[in-house]
């Protein structure tokens, strides 16, 4: 008897454990400021499911933004950065379209109570513990390989027709025209090419003189 009534409070709790729950707002935003080691830290704004619950919360920094899942069925950490602020709007569409399928894979996990994996439950008790995804107290940093910076907004759409767009011009629209125009200018600077170019717009890296 005393067996049978051991392993039906195993079972229990196994069950409790197996539930994916909601990670609330003030607990998220602990987490982002032992994950990015400040204690300014501001929501910036909440990411919701089609019936209005949380799927996640940005918070930004003085240097930086991160997002944090609102349910424990996902990776805690969805993205960082140490720059910048994340504001609401003015996002990107590449980065909402990321954004919004982190949405629909969060609504997906609630509605069909998915249980996070052994990978992502550990991260959470890492994270809320040592602000860290992982036990890694020396991992190298990388920095970025290219450092230029470039957005669609003015000097970039200086030859689109005038409109109420950056700098009185029409917004940038489509997709291989922002990808090339964006990328190009990005990795020519990178390579110094061409030799005899005049300042760049942007800022980064400097060419040798040649």
């Amino acid at each position: 008897m005393k067996r049978i009534i051991t392993l039906c409070f195993a079972i229990i709790g196994l069950c409790c454990y197996a539930m994916a729950l909601p990670v609330d707002q003030e607990t998220t935003k602990a987490i982002a400021s032992k994950f990015m080691g400040t204690n300014n830290v501001q929501l910036s704004t909440t990411y919701t499911t089609d019936s209005n619950v949380a799927a996640f919360y940005v918070f930004n920094t003085n240097d930086g933004f991160v997002i944090v899942s609102a349910d424990d069925c996902e990776t805690p950490i969805i993205g960082y950065s140490r720059e910048g602020r994340f504001d609401p709007n003015d996002v990107p569409i590449q980065m909402e379209d990321y954004l919004q399928d982190f949405v629909a894979r969060i609504q997906y996990g609630i509605e069909n109570n998915i249980v996070a994996d052994e990978t992502t439950a550990r991260q959470w008790e890492l994270v809320k513990a040592i602000g860290r995804l992982n036990n890694q107290k020396n991992a190298k940093s990388v920095g970025p390989l290219l450092t230029e910076k470039w957005h669609q907004g003015c000097l970039y759409n200086s030859l689109c027709p005038a409109m109420s767009g950056p700098c009185g011009h029409a917004e940038v629209i489509g997709a291989i025209q922002p990808l090339v125009g964006a990328h190009t200018p990005t990795i020519t600077k990178a390579l110094c090419f061409p030799p005899t170019s005049a300042t760049p717009l942007t800022t980064g890296s400097t060419c040798p003189t040649r």
